[in-house]
C-alpha cells in the first residue's frame, strides 16, 4: 500500500504530465493554419483552391457572416458610452494628500499541515 506521501508525488507527477500535455496542445493548436487549402487541379495554373470562408475566393469571413443587427448596434454602443462615464469618473475622482490607501497587501504565510504552531 502506498504512502500518503507517495500517492501525493505521484499525483503531482501526474497533474504536471496532464498541464505539460494541455500546454502542447495548445501551442501545436496554435501553430496550425486556420483554414486548410485543397489542390484544385481544375484551377489554371496549379493554384490552389481555399475554403469558403477566404474572402478572395468570394467566400465571407466567418466574422462578417454575422453582422451585428441595429439593436445590438445601439447596445454595444450604449456600453461604450456607459463604460467611458464610469472611466472618466474613476479618472477624476481626487484624493486628498495623505490619504489611507484602499488596501494594503500583506502576504499570508501557508499553513502547514501536521505542524502545530
Amino acid at each position: 500500500m502506498k504512502t500518503a506521501s507517495k500517492r501525493m508525488r505521484s499525483s503531482r507527477r501526474r497533474f504536471l504530465k496532464i498541464a505539460a500535455a494541455g500546454g502542447v496542445a495548445l501551442l501545436g493548436a496554435a501553430a496550425l493554419p486556420l483554414s486548410v487549402t485543397v489542390a484544385d487541379p481544375a484551377a489554371p495554373g496549379g493554384k490552389r483552391a481555399t475554403g469558403a470562408t477566404d474572402p478572395a475566393a468570394g467566400g465571407k469571413h466567418p466574422a462578417a457572416a454575422h453582422t451585428p443587427t441595429p439593436a445590438m448596434r445601439k447596445e454595444i454602443q450604449d456600453q461604450k458610452d456607459s463604460f467611458a462615464k464610469s472611466l472618466k469618473t474613476i479618472r477624476e475622482h481626487r484624493l486628498d494628500p495623505g490619504s489611507p490607501l484602499g488596501f494594503t497587501f500583506q502576504p499570508v504565510a501557508p499553513r502547514r499541515k501536521g505542524r502545530k504552531p
